[in-house]
């Protein structure tokens, strides 16, 4: 248990990942939960850094007595959590503080109905940390139109290399002037449209909006024409490329893939042309990105996520404005890994010096999380469970 009050920030949430809770409003609810099922448990006091470390005492009828270090402000109200194989909070009001002797009474509690998929272990200062930092220098949405233009290099090249393996393959922006007739009324589209075959009207019964797609190429008299220009090919396929950020997607291009062979096999190409739209939307995302290479300190890690203690200026500024990271995680006498990870959570304290992340792990640089990358991390995080032991 910490015993130095003094080195304890209290923190100010910046980011935090929503969370669905099943909700405990019921105080012999709550209280049967404490003795029966988290009695052993330690707590956490919410919004403080390092976490100050809560232990349960006595439980009467009308209080709950529990163990901390002395010298905490004293507060009317807390919030004390727990991980088990659930996220669990409690609300408390404070009845009485003596020392490092408090006396709560739940109001409510909330468990998060999401299971942990892996156990969470603590890291000794120095054996894990984060360096070779990629984060986004300012919101996608904040300057959207810019980013569209310097995605432009990187969509030609990928148009090129992928036009080898798909002939006639070609990418078109948006609003591109270019933009063939059959590609006009899909302009806002950000999900793939597959016409199976070129000559029969009915494959262009596609819900769009409120209308059809038929319908729009009709309204702009262009259906037959596309027909008859088409009647060479066999089936198109219209694939977006979309970056997402905060909920939102931002469409940046369409490919367009004519087919002149009939019997595509179009589930393979769907899946081959999302695995290359994933490495194109990494590459545009580094347009504007920014590195860092300062080492920071992981506090804990897990198979699926980890905590990082912040102290670089830049990472500062610009982690509370991005979705993702890529970062290269180190331990002790070992080579790097590389990753790429969901930012969940951020916190600051007051005067902005503690600053503290967590990150959920999604993948290794441009490509899926590779087995040998997730063996390896495995490998190290059980080396940690044993020193723990």
């Amino acid at each position: 248990m910490h015993s130095l009050a003094g080195t304890i920030s209290s923190m100010t949430i910046l980011r935090e990942k929503k969370r669905e809770w099943d909700m405990l409003r019921e105080t012999e609810k709550i209280t049967y939960v404490l003795r029966d099922k988290l009695k052993t448990r330690p707590f956490f006091l919410k919004g403080t850094q390092p976490p100050v470390e809560f232990v349960m005492g006595e439980i009467t009828d009308n209080s709950i007595e529990f163990f901390t270090m002395p010298g905490l402000p004293a507060r009317t109200q807390i919030t004390l959590y727990l991980t088990v194989n659930r996220h669990i909070e409690v609300d408390f009001d404070v009845k009485e503080i003596r020392e490092d002797r408090w006396i709560l009474w739940p109001t409510q509690a909330r468990i998060g109905r999401a299971v942990r998929a892996h156990p969470r272990y603590m890291t000794r200062d120095g054996a894990v940390y984060a360096t070779n930092f990629k984060v986004s220098k300012n919101e996608i949405g904040a300057d959207f139109s810019k980013l569209q233009i310097a995605s432009q290099v990187v969509l030609r090249d990928h148009e090129k290399q992928i036009a080898e393996e798909f002939p006639g393959l070609k990418f078109y922006l948006p609003n591109d002037k270019e933009r063939l007739p059959e590609l006009k009324p899909l302009e806002n589209v950000n999900t793939p449209v597959i016409i199976k075959d070129t000559q029969d009207p009915a494959a262009y019964e596609i819900p769009l909006g409120d209308s059809t797609y038929k319908k729009q190429l009709e309204m702009a008299r262009a259906f037959e024409n596309v027909r008859l220009r088409l009647s060479g090919t066999a089936s198109f396929i219209v694939f977006p490329v979309n970056i997402e950020e905060k909920g939102k997607t931002y469409l940046i291009a369409h490919i367009y893939l004519p087919l002149k062979n009939p019997g595509a096999d179009f589930e393979k190409i769907l899946a081959t042309l999302t695995e290359k739209c994933d490495t194109i939307t990494e590459r545009i995302r580094e347009v504007n990105m920014i590195t860092i290479k300062e080492k920071q300190r992981v506090h804990d890690i897990s198979l699926g996520g980890l905590g990082l203690e912040i102290t670089n200026e830049d990472l500062k500024k610009y982690v509370p404005l991005s979705d993702r990271i890529t970062f290269d995680l180190i331990f002790k006498m070992q080579a790097p890994l590389r990753f790429q990870g969901k930012i969940c959570h951020v916190a600051s304290d007051d005067e902005g010096e503690k600053f503290v992340a967590g990150i959920d792990i999604e993948g290794s640089g441009h490509s899926d999380y590779r087995k040998s990358n997730q063996e390896r991390l495995n490998t190290m995080i059980q080396t940690i469970k044993l020193e723990d032991q």
